[in-house]
């Protein structure tokens, strides 16, 4: 069609530059378009989709040009009807870009009261994202190939045949954390949008990464985005049938929650599906020519963010503008209260890690340690390290003990210059909560005087039944002693301090709200009697806090201005407030928030579980190279930095999920990778005559690390012997090798020895049961420092047979088989420990190795990354090392390795049956028969609404589980439709 002339003048008024075009003049463009209609003929607005899908500007120029200038530190917009439909789609197509596809926009607010929550840019540009680009495009482009191939065709089945039988796909999935033998390809394929030529949509296939990984925050962006570009088909489609389409912006009236699309609606209900909250204060930009001066204050705001932003941020040396904001959540929280008018300007940051003194720290405390240590150092502050030792049952000096020893070495990643100086990470001395005892006593008293606080004598049985909830989250009832008079009560608390009361006849408790829809706050407990002695205070004390009465009243006491828990206590923060708001004579005023613990896949990480395995000798000790505890990990050789790049690589969230231990694996070999000196170690070995070969000679000038040279850092080298007699690897020799092996097993077969000669098979010597104890082979003179050029055999690792050491090797895999959740009945977690947890070689390794310290790290060539054992320096000493983590071996290497045998092929036959049991159940009871023992009610549709102890799930969790009982939904109907 024609596109009509603007009242301007000018042919298009997308021409326009937008900066200096007014809405006014937009405005009166789209009413010459809307009049258009009278003539009872629809309008083609496919010009104007098209120009915005190949928009060559961006979409913020242009809302800078509709708003008059947008803060976008707090930018909230607020789209309204202003003319007739066909601004509608104007408006609507402009919010669904800037929000779906360039996700710059900080908070969109729905009728001045709702507001749709944006994921961060934290979630978008991530850094472990920025890393994996060039596999997300190596990804996107062989499989793009691929499709061109298919005539733009690409089907699921030819997408499962390339992830199945291609290793370099294999290898980029890997790298992008996707573990393609264990991942379902349903999810795999979900995760690519291939247009009409066959293309993958590389922006859309790593939005589909960070998705799978759980990054992206608070919204399924890569859904969303989907369902907009169906929206715009649906346009042009009921356009070409001559029907008219209503398109309403969220405005007042009839349709004010709904975008239609002919016949159908997108509810904000549906879009909470997406994972969008709503809640908030709005703000409303009002266009320049309704309110001039409101804009231009918007305007300045704007220009002088930008400014400021600007002169802070880094610039590459081309003068380019750095790289996007990589903050996440809580950075952005603490810049906030910091910056002028912030609630903590002019103060310096205190954090806190509070671990309870009743257990040995393991993985997921690594993280926690990593970001209340780290958070505070980033920003010139300090953390205290705090003892919970509000349970006098379960402490001990021991824990005490370690656990300021992994914190201290944990640490060491951070560079912290008082640590560089030998001194403790932590401010001045650590702290305990039994150090403000008399302080929380007064605090309950307080509570007690201002008539917010009762001691209970209901039995805990009463207690417990008269809290409520459970699948209906029946409302509590009050205790009959819940009115007694504050001299009443002040009496009784005092008398519970003396003793004169038993152990669980009384409790103190909050007085609340007993049908409060969160069970927390349900006048939950504050101190209970207990006579144990306390590891601290002795005798001293018959009360006892509980922790949630505690935990925000030490925060207080310390001055705490940030602090830091795991999202298990996000249900918990309204009563950490109330305790803050309520209490008259506490010192300051701390603020809570929350993040997602580390939760890494197959690991056992819970103190009753791990008191088990040391207790009952299923390991050596809370150090045992197989456990992820601070200390197992510590001695199996990973190092703090190691800890910090997994830290950094999981990234902090508020959604909950799951790490593949070979992404933590990953971590540790990038750290280890350059720093680890190269040593050859055989641990399987065979012995090898050179037949040909008399003297002895020494191979000088081997490095320790590749990029070394032996003239400028003699220091870094070290010398070989070579002899008549050599070691192998068994494997490296195959009597009946299978086709595309290359090292020894056909009678003339060769291979070349690392910084040594080719050498070829001439006999196989077997002992009298057929085993095979020896190889003859000769040499070639002329290899020695080169590769032959006329053929290039494979490289293998040896040792000299006169000179090696004996040593041990242990080979540290998963110490727990895949263990099915929840445990069958009859079972335990002890009846999966992984009888290959530890393989133990009797291994030949370089003489250079009897010189080892404890901080040293090698890489056994063609095998993976070791560190000295603690046994190599106590006595009796004994030559060994711990294996950290192995290099990407190939399938061959498997068995010696422990790993099992399975082939992918097999592999994938459990998958589909694993997926044809789970198609026949229906979605209602999907969650009851597969995770009943988590939840105690559901809704309707047969959502987790409680979890087993009667509490109302978080928002968070009840959207995703509804997301995957929306994947039930559509697997059972599959199964249905093929019967």
């Amino acid at each position: 069609m024609n596109v009509p002339v603007d009242p301007c003048g000018r042919p298009d008024v997308f021409d326009l530059d937008l900066t200096t075009t007014s809405w006014k003049r937009l405005r009166k463009w789209l009413a010459l378009k809307c009049d258009s209609e009278d003539d009872g003929k629809d309008v083609d607005i496919s010009f104007l989709l098209q120009h915005f899908g190949s928009l060559p500007r961006t979409m913020l120029t242009l809302y800078k040009a509709i708003s008059g200038g947008i803060d976008w530190d707090n930018a909230v917009l607020v789209l309204s009807s202003v003319g007739g439909w066909m601004e509608y789609i104007f408006s609507a197509y402009v919010f669904f870009t800037v929000f779906c596809c360039l996700n710059i926009v900080t908070g969109i607010f729905v009728d001045n009261a709702k507001a749709l929550k944006v994921a961060d840019e934290e979630a978008m540009h991530h850094e472990a994202m920025k890393e994996r680009q060039k596999w997300i495009t190596e990804v996107a482009e062989l499989f793009s190939k691929i499709s061109v191939e298919k005539d733009a065709k690409l089907t699921k089945d030819d997408f499962v045949y390339h992830v199945t039988n291609s290793d370099r796909i294999n290898t980029c999935f890997y790298h992008l954390g996707i573990n393609t033998e264990t991942t379902n390809t349903d999810e795999l394929w979900e995760l690519f949008d291939i247009d009409d030529s066959g293309c993958i949509d590389q922006d859309e296939f790593a939005i589909g990464i960070k998705q799978f990984h759980g990054v992206a925050r608070s919204i399924d962006l890569f859904k969303l985005r989907k369902e907009v570009r169906e929206i715009l088909k649906q346009l042009n489609k009921i356009m070409a049938e001559g029907r008219r389409a209503l398109v309403t912006g969220w405005s007042q009236g009839p349709h004010s929650e709904h975008l239609l699309v002919g016949s159908d609606a997108m509810s904000a209900a549906y879009l909470a599906q997406l994972g969008i909250p709503f809640g908030g204060t709005p703000v409303v930009l009002r266009p320049p020519e309704e309110s001039l001066q409101e804009a231009s204050k918007v305007s300045k705001s704007a220009s002088a963010t930008s400014q400021a932003k600007a002169a802070a941020a880094p610039t590459s040396p081309s003068g380019k503008e750095g790289p996007p904001d990589g903050r996440n959540f809580l950075e952005k929280w603490i810049e906030a209260d910091l910056a002028p008018q912030g609630r903590c300007h002019k103060q310096k940051v205190l954090t806190r890690f509070p671990p309870e003194p009743n257990g040995y720290l393991h993985i997921g405390h690594a993280k926690s340690i990593m970001i209340n240590f780290g958070l505070a150092h980033k920003y010139g502050g300090e953390c205290n390290l705090r003892f919970d030792d509000t349970n006098p049952d379960t402490e001990e000096t021991e824990y005490v003990e370690a656990i300021q020893e992994d914190v201290a070495w944990v640490c060491q990643a951070l560079e912290m210059e008082k640590v560089k100086k030998g001194g403790k990470p932590w401010k001045n001395e650590p702290v305990y909560a039994s150090d403000y005892f008399q302080q929380m006593y007064d605090f309950a008293i307080d509570l007690i005087k201002h008539g917010k606080a009762y001691v209970d004598s209901q039995t805990p049985e009463e207690v417990q039944k008269n809290r409520g909830g459970g699948a209906n989250n029946l409302p509590g009832v009050d205790s009959a002693y819940r009115n007694r008079s504050v001299e009443e009560n002040l009496k009784l608390f005092r008398e519970m301090q003396e003793g004169k009361h038993a152990e669980g006849s009384m409790l103190l408790r909050a007085k609340i709200d007993m049908k409060h829809p969160n069970m927390n706050m349900r006048d939950p407990p504050m101190y209970r009697i207990r006579f144990s002695h306390h590891h601290r205070s002795g005798d001293q004390w018959k009360v006892y806090p509980i922790y949630d009465f505690a935990h925000g009243n030490e925060d207080a006491i310390e001055g705490v201005t940030h602090s830091i828990c795991t999202l298990e206590f996000e249900n918990h923060r309204a009563l950490y407030d109330w305790f803050l708001d309520n209490c008259t004579i506490v010192p300051s005023r701390p603020y809570q928030k929350e993040f997602a613990r580390l939760e890494v896949q197959g690991a056992v990480t819970s103190k009753r579980k791990l008191l088990r395995l040391v207790k009952e000798g299923h390991v050596t000790g809370w150090d045992d190279p197989r456990l992820l505890t601070i200390r197992g990990i510590r001695r199996r050789g990973v190092r703090p930095q190691g800890i910090k790049r997994m830290a950094d690589g999981v990234g902090v969230s508020d959604r909950n999920s799951t790490t593949p231990f070979e992404f933590v694996e990953e971590c540790w070999r990038e750290d280890l990778e350059p720093i680890s000196k190269r040593r050859l170690a055989v641990l399987d070995p065979l012995e090898v005559e050179i037949i040909d070969y008399e003297k002895e000679e020494l191979i000088e000038g081997i490095t320790d690390l590749p990029e070394q040279s032996a003239s400028s850092q003699p220091s870094c080298a070290r010398t070989l012997s070579f002899s008549k007699k050599i070691f192998i690897e068994q494997s490296d020799y195959q009597e009946n090798p299978p086709e595309g092996y290359f090292r020894l097993g056909a009678i003339g077969s060769e291979v070349k020895l690392r910084h040594s000669y080719v050498i070829k098979l001439v006999e196989v010597v077997k002992d009298s049961s057929g085993r095979v104890v020896k190889l003859k082979c000769s040499h070639d003179s002329s290899t020695r420092d080169v590769m032959p050029a006329d053929r290039k055999p494979k490289v293998i690792h040896w040792v000299n047979a006169k000179d090696c050491l004996d040593a041990e090797v242990r080979l540290i895999n998963p110490l727990f088989l895949p263990m099915p959740d929840p445990v069958p009945e009859g079972k335990d977690f002890l009846s999966y420990i992984n009888p290959e947890a530890m393989v133990r070689c009797k291994a030949k390794v370089e003489k250079a190795l009897s010189n080892c310290v404890l901080e040293d790290r090698f890489q056994f060539e063609r095998l993976g990354y070791f560190a000295p054992d603690y046994d190599c320096f106590t006595e009796p000493k004994k030559l060994s090392f711990n294996r950290v983590v192995p290099l990407k071996e190939s399938a061959d290497k498997k068995k010696i390795e422990g790993k099992g045998t399975a082939s992918r092929k097999e592999e994938q036959q459990k998958q589909m049956a694993e997926k044809e049991r789970l198609m026949k159940i229906p979605p209602q009871e999907f969650f009851k028969s597969e995770r009943g023992d988590e939840f105690s009610a559901y809704d309707a549709e047969g959502v987790p609404t409680h979890d087993k102890e009667g509490n109302p799930l978080p928002k968070s969790s009840i959207k995703k589980l509804a997301k995957d009982l929306e994947k039930q939904k559509k697997l059972h109907e599959s199964w249905k439709a093929s019967k």
